[in-house]
């Protein structure tokens, strides 16, 4: 979605959840509903970045 390319993505606190099998924080974008994933230093991305 265009409003997440230009202002990032809107993390759902409602879907986070914690996968003990990767031990991260998984969510998904309230917006386009993209996967995302918590990261070390503590910021939310997308889980497969598109490169």
């Amino acid at each position: 979605m265009l409003i997440c390319k230009v202002f990032g993505h809107k993390r759902s606190a409602r879907k986070a959840r914690f996968n003990s099998d990767t031990m991260q924080w998984e969510s998904v974008c309230k917006r386009c509903g993209e996967p995302l994933v918590r990261h070390q230093h503590g910021d939310w991305r997308p889980a497969i970045s598109k490169l």
